[in-house]
């Protein structure tokens, strides 16, 4: 066994076109950063962030190392509409008195699954329009939480997961 090169790496990759875009709420320039990567490495289709970045809104750039994911910023929530109109489902990655676990949560194949920030979720406004939400199970006793960045890797590594049939 040998370790591959950035460069072999690379010949490794298969592209994919996928349906997946993610809405983030209120995530900082860091977390944006990471999930920008993320969202490159998954072929992601967009990102939208809604709202206002927290912390240095440059820092997200250096932090996403070149990642191309298209983004949009907005803070209207007409776009909620809009992906609907192109045959989007909208699913929240949020605990609520609804929620389905995302192990047993099938996507739909054009999803946008909106992810709030670490303090204080998805916004109630972005919240009361999603068709569905799902939650990420947590088996430790003292962290009731992921840090935003993971729990969009771990969601985004789900409906890739769905989409290849594994």
């Amino acid at each position: 066994m040998k370790q591959l090169d950035h460069y072999e790496t690379m010949k490794t990759i298969k592209s994919c076109d996928s349906e997946l875009m993610i809405c983030l709420c209120g995530v900082s320039s860091e977390n944006l950063g990471l999930i920008l990567r993320t969202a490159d490495v998954f072929a992601v289709k967009k990102i939208i962030y809604y709202g206002n970045i927290s912390g240095n809104q440059n820092k997200y750039l250096k932090i996403s190392r070149g990642a191309s994911t298209p983004i949009e910023f907005t803070d209207d929530t007409q776009f909620i509409n809009d992906i609907r109109t192109e045959g989007y489902t909208v699913i929240a990655l949020e605990i609520t008195d609804a929620s389905l676990p995302l192990r047993s949560f099938v996507f739909p194949p054009k999803t946008c699954l909106v992810i709030g920030n670490e303090r204080h979720g998805v916004p109630q406004d972005l919240l009361d329009t999603v068709e569905g939400a799902c939650y990420i199970e947590m088996y430790g006793k003292n962290i009731s939480s992921l840090n935003v960045s993971v729990s969009t890797a771990i969601a985004i590594n789900r409906y890739m997961e769905l989409l290849f049939g594994r």
